[in-house]
């Protein structure tokens, strides 16, 4: 899989996209297992909302709702997995587990995470971090591999990983200015493609667009992509343009 061209969708697409970009679950799994929180006996399905907070950045916390707009906080507004560091991003692998990727503390490599209900977490195991550290003039740096997060695609039923990299030798504003979104593809996280630049964007405007903490979905049979673009308004840049991904 690879997104070579993009389109312009309307804002009501564009709404769907984003809320099916909250990990959609089953509320009574989270409400009964999320410690502090009363048990539930209805399956009622809803959204779980995976977010950071400004004054403990890195780390996860749950919000969960019934119909995305009223939000209540779980865990006591403590964190969904006291030991997860990285930019949360959950979702669903071939094995029905639930599957995300941070970065160690200790180490500095990147972790792959695993769990069964979204409450209990564990390490899978340490990544290589060759594919993340320098491409085509282009590395990743700091502490957090340029916030990984994956989509499994379940067509070819591989995985894949993405990260941004920001241009080797620039400093400050410059830096994020470089920034371009990388991916890799893997079926087991033991071997990985080579990795490539994710994004072709059709128009010169958006050619050097710096993209950041790119999550990927699929709808039917479109992939969609929900980007930051790190370029500022006072470097004559106008506001996002809303696309889809084919």
């Amino acid at each position: 899989m690879i997104l070579h061209w993009l389109t312009k969708i309307n804002l009501h697409e564009i709404r769907n996209l984003l809320i099916s970009s909250l990990y959609v679950c089953l509320v009574c799994i989270c409400i009964s297992n999320v410690r502090g929180q009363p048990h539930s006996t209805q399956l009622q399905g809803g959204y779980l909302f995976i977010h950071m907070r400004h004054e403990d950045y890195g780390r996860m916390y749950y919000y969960i709702s019934r119909d995305a707009r009223t939000w209540t906080k779980l865990n006591n507004n403590q964190r969904g997995n006291a030991e997860y560091r990285g930019y949360p991003d959950i979702i669903k692998g071939h094995d029905n587990r639930y599957y995300m990727i941070g970065v160690s503390e200790k180490t500095q490599k990147p972790l792959l995470w695993t769990s069964r209900d979204l409450v209990a977490w564990s390490i899978e195991k340490e990544l290589p971090v060759s594919p993340f550290v320098l491409t085509d003039n282009y590395y990743t740096g700091g502490n957090r591999f340029g916030a990984p997060k994956l989509y499994y695609d379940e067509d070819p039923k591989q995985y894949i990983v993405t990260w941004y990299a920001a241009k080797k030798g620039v400093k400050g504003n410059d830096e994020w200015k470089s920034m371009r979104t990388y991916y890799v593809l893997t079926e087991d996280f033991s071997s990985f493609s080579s990795p490539k630049r994710l994004f072709d964007f059709p128009s010169k405007a958006d050619s050097e667009m710096a993209t950041i903490d790119v999550i990927i979905r699929k709808i039917g049979k479109n992939y969609y992509a929900v980007i930051k673009d790190e370029r500022w308004p006072e470097d004559g840049i106008s506001d996002g343009e809303i696309y889809s991904v084919g």
